[in-house]
């Protein structure tokens, strides 16, 4: 199983988190159960932590089930959106796992990550029931970027600024999956000195509390 230790006293926030660090998901529900057994793989979803609009951290993510309003149009869209990484973890229920990429992006990368998140936003999700599955057996063609399946975005975000190497140095966004990003499965194609830092696990939904 990819879950690591949870993490006591961690409560993770938009504040806490920095552009270039990937959240992994494992739901509760039965399609999630389905999921995990379809990849082989805990966790079933992934999103990757970027500098939003106003200048904080906010999440990019593509999504066929979304539970967060979008921060741009305000809806609850399926698809690529951009949301509040303190509003998907009080809505969430299940594990999510942080990974912190080192080193942190200069400013020159953060802000190029901010402008793939904006030129991608809306695109729709890549509904094939089969996709995932040859993502997970690296048989999937190169994606062609009018839909996005979630580890496809991720992964195509990061080869964007160069912290995960194309093709063919690496493979294809297209042929990566949630676990590839697990710190016990991790199989990713980085670029010079970008590391990603042992896993933080926290049970979710998340409230921030008073103050």
């Amino acid at each position: 199983m990819g879950k690591s230790t949870l993490s006591p006293g961690i409560t993770p926030s938009a504040s806490s988190l920095k552009p270039g660090c990937v959240l992994l998901f494992s739901g509760l529900t039965e399609l999630e159960r389905r999921i995990q057994e379809t990849l082989d793989s805990f966790w079933t979803r992934c999103a990757l932590v970027v500098r939003g609009p106003r200048g904080t951290p906010v999440l990019l993510q593509a999504t066929s089930r979304p539970i967060s309003k979008d921060l741009i149009d305000g809806q609850l869209r399926t698809g690529v959106q951009i949301v509040g990484i303190d509003d998907v973890l009080e809505h969430f229920n299940g594990y999510i796992s942080m990974r912190a990429l080192r080193p942190e992006l200069v400013q020159a990368t953060d802000a190029a990550l901010a402008a793939f998140a904006t030129a991608k936003h809306g695109i729709p999700f890549n509904m094939s029931p089969f996709y995932a599955l040859r993502a997970a057996r690296r048989r999937n063609q190169a994606g062609d970027d009018k839909m996005y399946y979630c580890t496809e975005l991720v992964a195509a975000a990061l080869q964007h600024v160069a912290v995960l190497a194309t093709p063919p140095l690496g493979r294809s966004a297209s042929n990566y999956v949630p676990g590839d990003f697990a710190e016990s499965s991790e199989d990713l194609c980085l670029t010079s000195d970008y590391v990603f830092v042992a896993q933080q696990v926290v049970k979710s939904p998340i409230t921030s509390g008073p103050g």
